[in-house]
């Protein structure tokens, strides 16, 4: 426990933590089988960058599901995690200018208070 105590301690003396990573935002669905995956060759288990092309092509499929979002990308993830603990931190990445940055932009305010772009 000493451990935990002076690792807290020493979260809470920094200045500040910046992280500088791309601004990321996973898309999770829980399917029945892996055949739409097959379908739209999408390696299961994997990370994929796409495209707009494979984005629109993933949008129409996964309109009639249930999808959950959540903010991605080591670089944010950390920095978030940190930001719960107490940490003073902040984030350096290019965020876009649709619906999934403005997801992004949402999450990190309630947890960082303050991005600039």
């Amino acid at each position: 426990m000493n451990y935990a105590i002076s690792l807290q301690k020493k979260i809470f003396e920094m200045d500040k933590i910046i992280g500088l990573g791309n601004a990321l935002v996973d898309v999770l669905a829980t399917l029945e089988d892996d055949t739409l995956l097959e379908e739209m060759g999408l390696p299961k288990g994997s990370m994929q960058l796409i495209d707009d092309a494979k984005l629109q092509q993933i949008n129409t499929r996964f309109s009639q599901m249930k999808t959950h979002q959540a903010t991605g990308g080591s670089a944010g993830n950390a920095i978030l995690g940190l930001a719960c603990l107490g940490a003073g931190t902040g984030f350096i990445g290019k965020i876009g200018n649709d619906h999934f940055g403005d997801f992004f932009v949402i999450i990190f305010r309630k947890m960082i208070l303050r991005i600039n772009y």
